[in-house]
């Protein structure tokens, strides 16, 4: 038997797959405001992926403060989320039920059934869930 480690977070790849309008819903339904250190966000105007040292700068503004620098404009910003991220995301505001079976997953999500195939980790499911609910 075959071990799979489990893919912790998206990557910037997923997050380029967003269209601006999903990215948009984005900052409207999620006031991204709460960035904690250790949290990785990838940056679309640098096209750059940074890991958030402090919420605040030195002046005490609230901002994304990261190994190389400052990031003020939020709306350029977007996390790569890991799945406990996208558990607390998707389910919000709707019916959700997930199980393991076999080699995989599958999610009830508002009445639809959705599952991974032997490639796809759940971290990309629940992410192809969020897509859904940024339309």
């Amino acid at each position: 038997m075959n071990l799979k480690f489990i893919k912790p977070r998206i990557t910037k790849e997923s997050i380029k797959t967003l269209t601006p309008k999903q990215v948009e819903s984005f900052h409207e339904m999620v006031f991204w405001g709460d960035p904690q250190p250790g949290e990785v966000f990838y940056n679309f105007k640098t096209d750059s992926i940074h890991t958030v040292i402090s919420d605040t700068d030195e002046a005490g503004e609230f901002a994304l403060v990261h190994e190389n620098g400052v990031c003020y404009d939020f709306e350029s910003c977007l996390p790569l989320f890991t799945v406990s991220q996208l558990l607390d995301l998707v389910p919000f505001d709707a019916s959700f039920e997930m199980r393991s079976w076999g080699g995989g997953w599958l999610i009830i999500y508002d009445g639809e059934f959705y599952e991974t195939n032997k490639k796809e980790d759940l971290v990309d499911l629940l992410f192809e869930l969020l897509k859904t609910k940024l339309n």
